[in-house]
């Protein structure tokens, strides 16, 4: 075991992760029943950005449960990667005194920032400063709270030690500033949050994002200086080339002075241009500016981060010429490029960026699944396939692509509240586990966010409880429960309850959304509606027709005929019908493991359930 874990740890020194991951693997099955290598295993994934680690925290806390320092480190590990409430979770097991340590207490005030719980923030931040009075971190986070204080006095105290801050050189300056602007944004005080991202910049520890900041500010303010900032922008990307595609995105997105960074583009040195961390930002560009030429050049420049294998960049180029001449054979030649890619996801993601500037949708499609299958740990690849689909209305597309999220992320609200909707209207996924997973996300959120509330009142109906999906939505405020996008599931939880009256206000004001629906919401709308109206008893009624038809949006009068003379037997409205809302998407990326520690991971799972004995194998964490 010790050998192993020294190979590894020098394998580590010089990043050599395939040779790592297999010392470690070798160093595990050795000793499993140690702690020393899950340790070792820990500091990896760390190192290459896995979520696993949080699983093998739960390992080791398992392994010596006196050791505070595991859970502490599973939690934080949990927030990194965006698992909130699996983070709140861990929290709630962890022994009473260890919640009231400085660690446990900085834990606590991240999650409740996060969950926007200020008073639960405020007081930790409070037991903290009892116990060191000197923890400046503390101070000032409390006072970030302090300034939003509907106590006047207070509120004023904290924006003035705030803007005290913001003036001085010390290690809180850049933070008090941002503080105070994002404070003035929110009252609408849009000069005096540009005054002060003026002063923002000013700070020579400024950032691009900073840069980026004032320049909107400038726009929202009508300013006068506004060129000035333009071109203070865009010597701060000559200066900082690793910034530059950041930048150039920004000015794309913001539509403003396309003339200006058009000229500045032609008249960047050759020297700056032609280094390896500007490609992508003179991608988005040209691609931006239909510059298909300087497109094609720049992916077959040998010199450049995003060279595309000679094979490839042929048949895109192709593929986009018969597309042009819609041809049959596009389609075909497009996943040749695709196939060419073997499973890259930095060529496939350029393959998606191609195809989608060029409004070619079909091909977008196929470029992001193919990327998403090749990238399976990596969120961001997955929610633009996610988006692809929510936009081209590809329910079982839709479905898969949350799947694949759920698998990173299952504790994602928007993640875990739309795959529940999907899941059902799909009619895939696991009953039992759909139930759980909504009831999770709905009890960890409650009573504050909409979509986990309809998602459980979803997962209710599916289970045959309509009277528990009816006291959910009876329990979301009158405003989230009238939004349109919201409207076709609430009337379906009311027809199942016998409020056909209130079903059908509700029907009405979902049918305003015309084609920005799914085709499976219009047919789930029908359904119901056929209840509602009094055309059948049942959903079942009404779905027996539909499917015998299969046109989801007949009407229920062409089928009332057909269900009086076939439909012989009534019964209570009981069959749960499948639903889905309108997604809302965030990005969220990170660094994505390389292959082989995925490997590595699947083995020690399986080689640990025929292996370890139940004393050594605590209970894991669901991913």
């Amino acid at each position: 075991m010790w050998f192993y874990l020294n190979l590894a740890d020098k394998a580590m020194e010089r990043k050599d992760y395939n040779a790592t991951s297999l010392a470690l693997r070798k160093a595990i099955m050795s000793g499993m029943e140690h702690p020393h290598p899950w340790k070792a295993l820990a500091r990896f994934l760390d190192e290459v950005g896995s979520p696993e680690v949080i699983n093998v925290y739960e390992r080791l806390a398992g392994m010596e449960p006196t050791v505070e320092d595991y859970r502490y480190k599973q939690i934080a590990a949990a927030l990194r990667y965006g698992r909130l409430y699996q983070a709140e979770e861990i929290l709630a097991r962890v022994p009473p005194e260890w919640r009231e340590t400085p660690e446990g207490l900085r834990l606590a005030v991240e999650i409740a920032l996060r969950k926007n719980r200020t008073e639960v923030a405020r007081s930790a931040l409070n037991r903290l400063l009892l116990m060191n009075p000197d923890d400046a971190k503390a101070e000032f986070d409390l006072m970030s709270l302090q300034a939003l204080s509907s106590d006047v006095a207070e509120r004023e105290r904290a924006r003035t030690r705030l803007l005290r801050l913001a003036g001085e050189s010390g290690e809180f300056a850049l933070p008090a500033a941002r503080r105070l602007i994002s404070l003035e944004q929110q009252e609408g005080n849009l000069l005096e949050a540009n005054r002060l991202a003026g002063r923002l910049v000013g700070l020579p520890t400024s950032t691009a994002q900073d840069l980026l900041l004032f320049a909107q500010l400038e726009i929202a303010t009508n300013s006068l200086s506004l060129p000035l900032t333009f071109k203070r922008l865009r010597e701060f990307a000559q200066k900082n080339p690793g910034e530059f595609p950041l930048i150039m995105n920004w000015l794309i997105e913001s539509r403003t002075d396309p003339e200006g960074t058009n000229r500045w583009v032609q008249e960047l040195p050759a020297s700056f241009s032609e280094r390896p961390d500007t490609a992508a930002g003179l991608f988005q560009f040209y691609l931006a500016s239909g510059q298909w030429e300087k497109v094609f050049d720049l992916l077959g420049n040998p010199m450049s981060k995003l060279q595309l294998p000679t094979v490839v960049l042929q048949n895109a180029r192709k593929a986009f010429e018969e597309e042009q001449q819609h041809s049959i054979n596009a389609e075909q030649t497009w996943m040749a490029a695709v196939y060419g890619a073997e499973n890259s996801p930095t060529t496939l993601r350029i393959l998606s960026l191609l195809a989608s500037a060029r409004g070619w949708t079909a091909a977008t499609g196929k470029a992001l699944a193919a990327l998403a299958a090749a990238s399976p740990g990596d969120s961001s690849a997955w929610w633009l396939l996610v988006q692809h689909e929510n936009n081209v209305r590809n329910c079982p597309g839709l479905y898969k692509a949350l799947q694949g999220l759920m698998r990173i992320n299952p504790y994602d609200i928007n993640v875990a509240s739309n795959w529940v909707l999907a899941a059902s209207l799909v009619r895939q996924g696991d009953l039992e586990e759909i139930l759980r997973v909504a009831k999770r996300t709905y009890e960890s959120t409650y009573p504050s966010d909409p979509r986990a509330a309809t998602a459980y009142a979803t997962a209710l109906l599916q289970a045959n409880r309509p009277q528990d999906a009816l006291r959910v939505i009876e329990e979301m405020s009158v405003a989230n429960r009238r939004e349109p996008q919201r409207a076709v599931y609430v009337g379906s939880v009311l027809a199942a309850n016998g409020r056909f009256a209130d079903a059908l206000e509700f029907f009405s004001r979902s049918e305003n959304l015309g084609e920005n629906t799914f085709p499976e919401e219009r047919r789930l709308r029908r359904i119901w509606k056929g209840v509602a109206l009094g055309e059948a008893t049942s959903a079942a009624e009404v779905e027996k027709i539909l499917l015998r038809n299969n046109n989801p949006d007949v009407q229920p009068e062409k089928i009332n005929a057909q269900l009086r003379s076939e439909i012989k037997q009534r019964t209570d409205p009981a069959e749960v019908q499948r639903i889905l809302s309108t997604l809302k998407s965030e990005s969220q990326s990170r660094q994505n493991p390389p292959p082989e520690v995925e490997k590595m991971i699947q083995s020690l799972r399986d080689h640990s359930e025929n292996k370890a004995s139940p004393s050594t194998t605590p209970r894991e964490v669901t991913p």
